[in-house]
């Protein structure tokens, strides 16, 4: 069962009020659902919340990148909806914009902004690194590429918050796989460094290897350590076989923690950089 308008099942006489008093439980206004359901997930408050604007709202933000699939970051904070309704509940936060038909999905149950206007949207409203992160993700579920990013941004032109939308569309990447990847782009490219291509296969001999991110054009990698407290052995081994193709291939592997200086590993990375170039001359 989903959630449903307690209004709509009264006028069409499928519960009496006592039904609904007893057995539902209000979430938002007039939207009920079961009262021994198990917790609600995204699609749950997107399809209620869309049912809460008389269906004639658009989910966007978060709720609507883990409905197009990227489900790895965490939802957080209301649910929020393009709609002209006034006076949400506190798990709805309404957005009174425009928004082009193309730029709306519509599925059965709820409507919900496309990816492009989605990561437009997110682009606009958190923080770099933040949206960063978050549109890796939805490009990596969707294979949302920054041009379609940009082509919906140029429709908004002078909107608050457009030109952060356009940076974070730059910086995108479908290739991060975690956050982590994503933080570590981030803080090589504000220390100067050239873009990093992400997930390169490597191989030879019979053997291959993919990396997270590095520059084949010097062949530079950056490999993560793992914790060899919590590691598995065969993760321990994982890493051995990679850093032995590497090596092999001609490839300088910098590693990297979460503990280490973003600015101790950019100066790394740099070095590295250089000392291959100069390998190749």
């Amino acid at each position: 069962m989903r959630p449903f308008l307690g209004s709509e099942a009264l006028a069409q006489g499928l519960l009496t009020r006592g039904q609904l008093r007893w057995r539902y439980v209000p979430i938002l206004p007039d939207v009920y659902v079961p009262k021994d359901w198990p917790e609600l997930d995204a699609w749950h408050w997107a399809e209620a919340t869309w049912l809460w604007t008389g269906r004639a709202g658009v989910i966007t933000g978060l709720v609507a990148t883990h409905l197009l699939g990227a489900y790895r970051i965490p939802l957080t904070g209301p649910v929020e909806v393009i709609t002209s309704k006034r006076r949400p509940p506190k798990q709805v936060c309404v957005r009174a914009e425009q928004i082009a038909d193309d730029e709306i999905i519509r599925w059965p149950d709820c409507h919900l902004t496309t990816a492009a206007r989605t990561a437009v949207d997110i682009g606009r409203r958190r923080p770099r690194d933040e949206a960063v992160a978050i549109l890796d993700a939805l490009a990596h579920g969707t294979c949302l590429t920054a041009s379609e990013v940009l082509r919906v941004a140029d429709r908004y032109a002078g909107t608050p918050g457009i030109g952060d939308a356009r940076l974070a569309a730059h910086l995108m990447d479908g290739g991060a796989l975690s956050l982590r990847e994503t933080r570590l782009r981030l803080n090589l490219l504000d220390r100067g460094l050239p873009r990093p291509q992400t997930q390169i296969t490597i191989g030879g001999d019979g053997r291959t290897t993919t990396i997270p991110l590095g520059w084949p054009w010097c062949k530079v990698a950056v490999m993560f350590l793992p914790d060899e407290a919590a590691a598995h052995p065969s993760l321990l081994r994982q890493r051995e076989i990679q850093h032995d193709v590497l090596q092999a291939q001609g490839w300088f592997t910098v590693w990297t923690a979460e503990r280490y200086s973003p600015r101790i590993l950019g100066s790394r990375v740099s070095a590295a950089i250089e000392t291959q170039k100069r390998r190749a001359c």
